[in-house]
């Protein structure tokens, strides 16, 4: 498991939200691997956006109305900032390595 986006970052550009499902094949991880994910970030704030240039994380709990989202592992919201993406990649990247360690 680990991230490969095509991320570029400008100033000029607007902070990105992403939604993704943490499992890695059919495992699901353990909520203490969840847990050691998201202690221990440089550049990612835990908690919810209001339209800042933060980037941010937290785990979230989908809940549609229209039509079903059925996620089989712990779902993050990440909001991708204005901070460098290589930062980013590489912040988020050591969090995998976390969570592969407590998995």
């Amino acid at each position: 498991m680990g991230l490969d986006p095509d991320v570029r970052s400008s100033r000029s550009q607007k902070p990105q939200f992403i939604d993704t499902e943490m499992r890695s094949g059919l495992a699901v991880f353990a909520a203490a691997a969840v847990s050691a994910f998201m202690n221990g970030f440089s550049h990612f704030g835990l908690g919810w956006s209001w339209g800042g240039f933060e980037s941010l994380i937290v785990p979230a709990h989908i809940k549609r109305t229209v039509s079903p989202f059925r996620a089989e592992g712990p779902v993050l919201r990440i909001q991708a900032g204005l901070e460098d993406a290589q930062d980013l990649i590489a912040d988020l990247e050591r969090a995998f390595i976390r969570l592969e360690q407590k998995k």
